[in-house]
C-alpha cells in the first residue's frame, strides 16, 4: 500500500516534469492574474448569467450524450471546448482540480471503507466529466487511471487529451502577433503549445486591448531561435472574473431568514 502511495506522489512530480518549466512560468504569472479585480455593470452580469445558464445546459447535454454513447466524442469535442468557458464551474487553472483528484485517488488507494471508496470513485469520475474540456484535468486523469483502472477508462481519457492537443497542431502563423494569437481556454493549453517549441521562457507579459487580454511569451526555442508567441487569454481572465462577480452579487442580494 505504501508503495502505491509513493507511486501516486511520483506521478504528481512527473506531471510537472512533463509539462516542464514552461508551465511553471505560465502558472506563476497567471496565478497572480487570476486575482485581478474587474468591475462589471448590472447589465453585463445579468447578460452573463443568462448566457452561462444556456451554454452550461448545452455543455452538460453533450457530456450526457457522450457518456450514454448517443454521440461520438470526436464529433463533440469542438462544442465542449466552445461551451466549457461559459459554464458556472469553469476553471482555466489546474491546481485546485488536480488537488481534488489526488485526494479522491488517495482515498481509493488507502481506505478500507468500501462505501467511502465508492464515493471517492464516483466523485473522481464526475469531476473529470464535468471538466472534460480541460486539458490539465484529462492529462492528469490519464496518469492516475494508468496506476489504478478503477479511476476510469484510461483509453477514453487519452482520446480526449489527444483531441484537445490536436486542435493546436499545424496552425500555420498562429501566435505570431495579437491578430493571430492562440485562443486558449486553459493555461495548460498555453503550456502545451509552448512545449511544442521546446521553449525556454525568457520573459512574460500580459496586456489588455479593448477588453481582450493577451499573454506574450518571449522564448528561446530548442533550435536557439528567439521569438515571441502571443496567446489570447480573454476567456480565462474575463470569464473567471464574471463568474466571481456574479457569485458576489448574488450573495449580496441574498438576505437569510432570521
Amino acid at each position: 500500500m505504501h508503495m502505491r502511495i509513493l507511486i501516486f506522489t511520483l506521478t504528481i512530480f512527473l506531471i510537472f516534469v512533463q509539462i516542464g518549466t514552461v508551465f511553471a512560468a505560465s502558472s506563476s504569472d497567471n496565478d497572480n492574474d487570476k486575482d485581478m479585480e474587474m468591475s462589471f455593470s448590472a447589465y453585463e452580469l445579468k447578460r452573463w448569467k443568462g448566457l452561462s445558464e444556456k451554454l452550461s445546459a448545452r455543455y452538460e447535454e453533450n457530456i450526457r450524450d457522450i457518456r450514454s454513447g448517443k454521440a461520438r466524442l470526436e464529433n463533440k469535442i469542438y462544442e465542449l471546448r466552445a461551451y466549457y468557458p461559459y459554464t458556472k464551474y469553469y476553471d482555466p487553472f489546474s491546481k485546485k482540480l488536480t488537488d481534488e483528484m489526488t485526494r479522491y485517488a488517495y482515498i481509493v488507494d488507502t481506505s478500507k471503507d468500501r462505501a467511502e471508496v465508492n464515493r471517492a470513485l464516483n466523485s473522481f469520475r464526475e469531476l473529470v466529466y464535468k471538466h472534460l474540456a480541460h486539458l490539465g484535468v484529462v492529462t492528469y486523469a490519464v496518469k492516475l487511471s494508468s496506476l489504478d483502472p478503477q479511476l476510469g477508462d484510461m483509453t477514453f481519457y487519452k482520446r480526449v487529451r489527444d483531441l484537445i492537443r490536436s486542435s493546436w497542431d499545424d496552425k500555420g502563423n498562429a501566435g505570431i502577433d495579437p491578430d493571430n494569437a492562440y485562443k486558449v481556454i486553459t493555461f495548460d493549453e498555453e503550456a502545451y503549445i509552448l512545449g511544442k517549441y521546446g521553449a525556454t521562457v525568457k520573459k512574460s507579459e500580459m496586456f489588455e486591448v479593448s477588453k481582450q487580454f493577451f499573454d506574450v511569451r518571449d522564448i528561446v526555442t530548442e533550435d536557439g531561435e528567439y521569438i515571441q508567441i502571443f496567446f489570447d487569454v480573454t476567456k480565462p481572465i474575463r470569464h473567471v472574473n464574471l463568474n466571481r462577480a456574479l457569485i458576489r452579487k448574488e450573495a449580496e442580494a441574498y438576505i437569510p431568514l432570521q
